[in-house]
């Protein structure tokens, strides 16, 4: 498995979650695949497992459709991400990820702003929009307050 992942919000999960959508991405059904083998239609479930835990995880939620139309609906995103249960056989690594960066985009496809909130090597969180820094927090980096939708989002894996 990838340390990055590009997941698609379509279809939408109501209340939906970065967890929610990342099950449904690692735990794929595929409808109608087609066996070149044996010719033989039918579903198929995708399942992938973690052999080496990444220190850094990058999540992209797709927002942007091939239409060029952006997705601007609220995703809740968690503080930490527990993926034990997706680790390999004899993977003994901690798979337990906190939140440490969000980027953030406003506009269209054409035309936008990005902002990024993210924990400061002093541990507290700012956000950066352009030359400016503001003292921030894990829930306004989070927020689905904002005219800002979250974009990508960095999980930094914990220590024991």
């Amino acid at each position: 498995m990838d340390s990055n992942f590009s997941i698609a919000l379509s279809p939408k999960i109501p209340k939906g979650s970065v967890s929610d959508y990342l099950e449904k991405y690692i735990n794929e059904t595929v409808e109608g695949y087609r066996c070149e083998g044996c010719k033989e239609v039918g579903d198929v479930r995708k399942y992938q497992e973690i052999s080496l835990a990444p220190e850094i995880l990058v999540i992209q939620l797709k927002r942007f459709d091939h239409d060029r139309r952006k997705d601007n609906s609220a995703v809740t995103i968690p503080h930490t991400l527990d993926l034990n249960k997706y680790r390999e056989a004899g993977n003994r690594s901690n798979l337990k990820y906190e939140l440490k960066a969000v980027i953030k985009h406003s506009g269209t496809s054409d035309f936008g702003h990005y902002i990024c909130s993210a924990v400061g090597p002093d541990g507290n969180w700012y956000t950066f929009d352009d030359q400016k820094k503001t003292a921030s927090t894990p829930l306004a980096a989070t927020g689905e307050k904002s005219r800002f939708t979250p974009y990508i989002i960095y999980f930094q894996r914990k220590r024991k």
